[in-house]
């Protein structure tokens, strides 16, 4: 009985700050509302990258990309005074890979479907990549 109690009284504090998939994109989508790129850094891998069908765009120009530092440019001063909304629509991992697919919806704006993928590098879920789609508001 004592040795169940010390586990269940220490077990959470080895277990503390691990990420799950879960918690880095909910991390994300914190990070993304607020238009705090120091919380994406957190999740947000070095080598990140976004790609996007534009909704404002046609032909060529509907493809879009930034790495983690254009992403970061998204976030101007009036960014807080959007209404964002955001959900996490499913979350499949196998081994060190997860992928997940949310919406978020700046509303009056447009509305993303985002296909997250993730790796787990030495204990920590980073988000890697992100391709998204939008449709406008109407």
């Amino acid at each position: 009985m004592k040795k169940l109690l010390l586990i269940f009284i220490i077990g959470p504090i080895f277990t503390f700050g691990q990420s799950s998939p879960r918690e880095t994109v909910e991390t994300y989508f914190r990070g993304y509302t607020e238009g705090n790129p120091e919380i994406l850094k957190t999740v947000f891998h070095p080598e990140f990258h976004l790609s996007w069908i534009s909704p404002w765009h046609s032909g060529d120009e509907k493809f879009q990309h930034v790495d983690r530092e254009g992403m970061f440019e998204f976030f101007g001063p009036d960014w807080k005074e959007l209404t964002i909304s955001t959900a996490i629509s499913d979350i499949k991992t196998d081994g060190n890979i997860a992928l997940c697919t949310a919406i978020v919806e700046l509303k009056g704006i447009v509305t993303w479907t985002d296909y997250i993928s993730m790796l787990n590098i030495n204990g920590k879920w980073w988000i890697v990549s992100k391709v998204s789609d939008g449709i406008l508001a109407k």
